[in-house]
């Protein structure tokens, strides 16, 4: 999510020109550069969720970025964040 935000501003203040400098200067595919920033897509309180989810010490994370893309492909934030409220609370269980 950090990442996604930091790739934003620098499109949005100019620092970088488009997708395919992002991706040349992060070492990766445009595809990824796309794919990371979807995740700017969701909703604020998503956004703040990531962000601060404490740190996954044992086991697998209890969510992914591939379920966070999925969500941040809709884009009713209403329904964003009933999704991501239902994963988390699958992944506690």
């Amino acid at each position: 999510m950090a990442l996604a935000l930091k790739f934003q501003g620098l499109l949005s203040e100019g620092t970088v020109r488009n997708h395919a400098v992002l991706a040349q200067l992060g070492h990766v595919t445009r595809t990824r550069v796309c794919q990371i920033l979807m995740l700017a897509n969701l909703a604020p309180a998503i956004q703040e969720a990531l962000l601060f989810l404490p740190k996954t010490l044992h086991g697998p994370d209890r969510i992914t970025e591939n379920r966070v893309r999925a969500i941040a492909s809709l884009v009713d934030w209403d329904a964003q964040i009933l999704l991501f409220r239902s994963h988390l609370a699958s992944s506690q269980s």
